[in-house]
């Protein structure tokens, strides 16, 4: 339960003795106030990407009782992860870091832009790979995978022939004549075997939003847009099918495209009022890489830690 200031709690004291083994400001203060402990409070839950209110309730607490032994563990498998990454970085590229659920875009060493990013659900987790930015697709279209068509939208076909045209979606290999599915008996399809392939036109409601960046790979994961904003909202966004939405995605896309967050930015604002799909090839392609740091360092050399979501650092650590 959470421990609160202003009464007597037994673990107040211990709370402030935890906190004080990795935070020098408290540590170098003999008597702690209530403003001091709030104030310590939230530099740890900044340092291991907490909401930062202030108080010490489930998460806080969870992630203080973790033991030191383990976090070592945790630190020397992100090392590993540090080994598989090249020698030396590109000029410029972009890094998804999904345990923290944010986006950056480095050049010359020096951030550029940083962006708050939606990622894979535990059930369809997004991978650690790397991959080319090569062109913007303004207004894309989903060409929705088998197995999610399988698993999302075959039910509802199964009690609705409209469904398909209540959602902007078409089948490309479907009867002639047939664009919605309106005559399949959808009742009858196995969903291991799914026949078909929907796509979603572009629109306001398309789930890859107004842009995408174009980066082929053997695992359909890309960075795009969403309809959906206030999802960016919450600190909970792992919620996608694999690929990662990205909250300021029209500036990375200008970036991507012109080197400047703003120089590109009215074209990719009218193209995307078109709603014409619209292919833009960058002038050279930008690298992407989808990483899984539990434990990284910051500008000043202290360590954060995030939440393991897919529950990758277990079989490493025990590996290692």
């Amino acid at each position: 339960t959470e421990i609160k200031f202003g009464k007597k709690d037994a673990r107040l004291d211990l709370l402030v003795e935890r906190l004080s083994f990795e935070d020098p400001v408290l540590a170098a203060n003999s008597r702690h106030s209530s403003a001091d402990i709030l104030a310590a409070i939230k530099r740890y839950q900044a340092r291991n990407g907490i909401p930062e209110d202030g108080r010490a309730g489930t998460d806080t607490l969870t992630a203080l009782n973790v033991p030191a032994a383990y976090r070592a563990a945790q630190i020397a498998a992100n090392m590993e992860r540090w080994r598989w990454m090249p020698a030396q970085m590109e000029p410029r590229y972009v890094a998804v870091n999904v345990p923290d659920q944010s986006l950056a875009y480095v050049e010359d060493g020096e951030t550029i832009l940083t962006s708050r990013v939606i990622v894979g659900r535990k059930a369809s987790p997004t991978p650690i790979l790397r991959t080319s930015v090569v062109a913007v697709i303004a207004n894309p279209p989903w060409n929705i995978p088998g197995d999610i068509a399988a698993r999302d939208l075959l039910p509802h076909l199964r009690k609705s022939a409209n469904y398909l045209a209540a959602r902007h979606m078409v089948l490309t290999d479907g009867p002639a004549g047939d664009p919605y599915g309106r005559t399949i008996d959808w009742r009858k399809i196995v969903p291991a075997e799914f026949p078909y392939a929907i796509q979603q036109l572009p629109g306001p409601d398309t789930a890859l939003g107004a842009l995408m960046l174009d980066s082929p790979n053997d695992f359909d994961v890309y960075l795009h847009d969403t309809p959906n904003k206030k999802r960016f909202d919450s600190s909970e966004r792992e919620i996608s099918n694999g690929c990662v939405r990205v909250q300021q995605i029209f500036a990375l896309a200008s970036l991507a495209l012109t080197g400047d967050a703003e120089e590109g930015m009215s074209r990719l604002n009218e193209t995307a009022k078109s709603r014409q799909t619209k292919r833009l090839p960058l002038n050279r392609p930008l690298p992407v890489y989808f990483l899984y740091w539990t434990a990284f360092a910051g500008p000043d050399g202290a360590v954060s830690f995030r939440p393991d979501r897919y529950g990758r650092d277990a079989p490493l650590i025990a590996a290692l």
